[in-house]
């Protein structure tokens, strides 16, 4: 049977843990957050070149423009998997830490026990 002590440390651990996955998590949407802001920028871009172009009566090319904006969203959608993933895993863990239960009853039983302790049901088979 784990002491307090044991348990303690486990919960700072746990605890760790998810602040790093948060900071990962906090970070990568500041990239999102940037790399929504570099296709707005692009936009801009776009919107002058094409007010320039029909000023002097030139057509536009934006092909390069356009393929920035596919960059920046294939870079979004890599950095969304991502934090997606941090949060299967982050759900894997929690899953993993819930202490098990006695399939008859429902109790929360010892990782170790055999039987439970409230309905007497033979454990872990």
């Amino acid at each position: 049977m784990p002491s307090f002590l044991d348990k303690v440390k486990e919960a700072g651990k746990n605890l760790g843990e998810k602040i790093g996955d948060t900071v990962e998590t906090t970070k990568l949407n500041g990239k999102i957050g940037d790399a929504k802001k570099a296709i707005e920028d692009v936009y801009k871009k776009i919107g002058e070149a094409a007010y320039a172009a029909h000023k002097a009566g030139e057509k536009l090319d934006i092909a390069e423009h356009l393929a920035s904006i596919d960059e920046h969203n294939a870079l979004i959608d890599d950095l969304k998997a991502q934090i997606e993933k941090i949060k299967e895993e982050e759900a894997a863990k929690k899953e993993a830490a819930k202490p098990p239960v006695c399939p008859q009853c429902g109790e929360t039983v010892e990782p170790d026990a055999k039987f439970c302790p409230k309905c007497g049901a033979k454990l872990g088979e």
